[in-house]
């Protein structure tokens, strides 16, 4: 069995998962809005993947839908909308940009569109989740690459207020 490690290389996160059990996914809530649109950014060399879904791969959710850039050594897919783009992943740093906005995704490669799905961003998020995330996705799948630059915009919180029910004395809390 093998491990799944990240470590730096020559300026770049080296992240392997040669398990048939683990992922190694690096987090981060972005506020992203559903119907205003984001942006996503990476700059990676695929080494190796196997033929599943996110032995590497960028994950991005907007709260309302959610889906999946894998990277193979001749091809890049959207998983959940079922969306492919031959091109060798392995040769050299390519820079990967995914633009969501409403049910419409986009994917370019060094500044062209390659992918254009649009009302193909449809995949429910899972618990509402809004967040985005890179890394070895998979527990079944295996893979790894060199991701040089990871960017993506982060949305300013609205302010809620909170309304107590009537009858609950949060001010108790305060201690």
């Amino acid at each position: 069995a093998g491990e799944t490690t990240a470590a730096m290389e020559d300026g770049a996160l080296r992240l392997t998962d040669a398990s048939a059990t683990g992922m190694l996914m690096y987090r981060m809530r972005w506020n992203a809005d559903a119907a205003g649109g984001t942006e996503l950014e990476a700059r990676v060399k695929l080494l190796k993947a196997s033929a599943g879904p996110c032995g590497q791969c960028l994950d991005f959710a907007d709260g309302v839908h959610e889906d999946s850039l894998s990277f193979y050594p001749d091809r890049i897919g959207l998983w959940y909308a079922k969306l492919d783009y031959a091109m060798d992943t392995t040769a050299e740093f390519h820079t990967y940009r995914v633009a969501i906005r409403g049910e419409d995704v986009q994917v370019f490669v060094d500044g062209t569109l390659v992918i254009d799905g649009k009302g193909k961003f449809k995949q429910a998020a899972e618990g509402q989740r809004n967040a985005v995330q890179f890394g070895a996705g998979s527990s079944r799948d295996t893979g790894e690459a060199l991701w040089q630059l990871m960017r993506f915009q982060i949305r300013e919180v609205k302010p809620m207020k909170i309304v107590p029910p009537e009858g609950v004395n949060l001010s108790a809390l305060d201690r």
